[in-house]
């Protein structure tokens, strides 16, 4: 028996690495840091994400910070 992984599950492990890669804020590292803590403190296993990362790539102005 198999199992299916949806394209929307993000394992709540790699969780911050993709955030960060999507966003463009690897150079933030203690500020990763920080957030791969608070994301290994939760009791959460996996995220399922609406926005996946080829649409954020199509529309970069999502991940800019107070951008219109």
């Amino acid at each position: 028996i198999g199992t299916a992984t949806p394209a929307n599950c993000v394992e709540q492990a790699t969780y911050p690495d993709y955030y960060f890669r999507i966003t463009n804020s690897e150079h933030k590292v203690e500020l990763k840091e920080k957030f791969q803590r608070m994301c290994d403190k939760s009791q959460i296993k996996k995220r399922y994400m609406y926005l996946t990362e080829e649409i954020l790539k199509e529309n970069p102005s999502v991940c800019e910070y107070m951008a219109p």
